[in-house]
């Protein structure tokens, strides 16, 4: 942080708030882009992040309507209409994405594919179906496969920061005390996807109430099937879990009282205004848990630069057990800047040690090392521009041309290699 402040300094560039700046020059992934809560998101992201590189969102076609019709369907609502006012130019940093979570490889083309994973650095993963009487195969296609499938392109992105699932503060709504960790999850994926497999609609129907046992609806459960795909299968990915309560029109932000869905508590609301619902089991005596869609999407937008500072903040708790002093790696491609800060935080650390050394009658060796690892990579860390017109060429030959070793000219990139 105290790096880039200097670096801005010098070139003059005005400094954000810590959450803007987390996000600056970064590209964002957003699925279920869409919904409710993802439109809302892509709003705040674009309208509050000015220095955000590119919002990605991964979209299906439907109804007739191209990806590119729907997005632009999207930027119609009059929830975007505080964001045309104040970013009038925002248009250039969305691209849509043509696919579908729950289909195999998200159903991407392979050069979306490529550039996804070249590009993006912060991943929010909302899609789902959020329909509490949705038939089990279909909750569980987009749900749970989906989430998998997130995984595997996520397991590929470079430059990959965080990655946010979208959960629900009811995955596991049959506990009386729902605490912030990863609990057993109702059945292993692979177990549901061998029992669900080949059944017809009306097996399906038949068995959903012996797979839901005492759990309410499909959207709950699935939603826990997803939640455990990600504590069993997400590795070493920056991941975190977001688990909003029940989500609400807006409070304030981009404007109040915003809303596009008459789903919940705002279907009985519209229901009793209409004078249609005129009695509800419920207990008044209870708060229910609603939350503001804009004060969630605050919320998850901060989450993402909360786990990387958690995920650094644990790597300072629990450091590498060859570590002899914390980790800390600054960048600067100012070279008088780099001379001082290399001064002070290689050189005299350097200097002591080997002063230890040489007390305890040992050779000194620790700055000749640092020194000779620098003045090596230096000249590498420039910029260079290197044709590849002949690589190209060979890259668009036919596929049956064969080398002379027998193998085939390869048409992906390096990274399938």
């Amino acid at each position: 942080m105290i790096m880039s402040v200097i670096e801005d300094m010098l070139t003059g560039l005005p400094r954000g708030t810590p959450i803007q700046e987390f996000y600056r020059d970064c590209s964002v992934l957003v699925t279920g882009g869409t919904g409710f809560m993802g439109k809302t998101l892509i709003e705040k992201l674009l309208r509050s992040c000015p220095s955000l590189k590119q919002v990605y969102i991964i979209i299906r076609s439907k109804k007739g309507k191209d990806v590119d019709t729907r997005v632009e369907e999207i930027f119609e609502d009059l929830l975007f209409s505080r964001l045309k006012e104040e970013v009038p130019k925002f248009r250039h940093r969305v691209v849509a994405v043509s696919g579908d979570c729950a289909l195999p490889g998200l159903g991407l083309s392979e050069t979306d594919r490529l550039k996804l994973v070249d590009q993006v650095n912060i991943v929010f993963h909302g899609a789902a179906t959020v329909r509490f009487d949705e038939r089990i195969d279909v909750a569980v296609g987009i749900n749970a496969t989906g989430t998998k499938n997130m995984l595997e392109l996520a397991r590929n992105m470079i430059g990959l920061k965080a990655f946010i699932h979208v959960s629900t503060a009811y995955a596991h709504c049959t506990l009386s005390r729902i605490e912030e960790k990863f609990y057993p999850s109702p059945h292993s994926f692979d177990q549901l996807m061998a029992t669900i497999q080949n059944l017809t609609d009306q097996e399906l129907e038949k068995i959903m109430p012996e797979l839901l046992n005492n759990i309410p609806n499909t959207y709950v459960y699935t939603k826990a099937i997803a939640e455990s795909i990600i504590k069993e299968e997400a590795g070493n990915l920056p991941i975190g879990v977001f688990r909003p309560a029940i989500v609400i029109g807006t409070r304030s932000e981009p404007l109040p009282g915003w809303i596009d869905n008459v789903y919940g508590p705002t279907g009985i609301v519209v229901g009793a205004g209409i004078g249609i619902l005129r009695t509800i089991n419920v207990d008044p005596c209870i708060s229910a848990n609603l939350v503001p869609v804009d004060m969630a999407v605050g919320a998850l937008i901060a989450s993402a630069r909360e786990f990387v500072e958690m995920a650094g903040n644990h790597g300072m708790d629990i450091p590498c057990s060859k570590a002899i002093w914390y980790y800390s790696v600054t960048m600067t491609k100012y070279k008088v800047l780099y001379i001082i800060l290399s001064f002070l935080l290689h050189t005299l650390p350097a200097l002591l040690v080997d002063t230890v050394t040489i007390l305890c009658f040992k050779k000194p060796k620790v700055r000749i090392e640092l020194h000779t690892v620098f003045t090596q990579i230096l000249y590498w860390a420039a910029s260079f521009n290197f044709s590849i017109f002949n690589t190209v060429r060979r890259s668009q030959k036919p596929k049956d041309t064969k080398e002379p070793l027998g193998q085939p000219y390869t048409t992906g990139s390096l990274s399938d290699v």
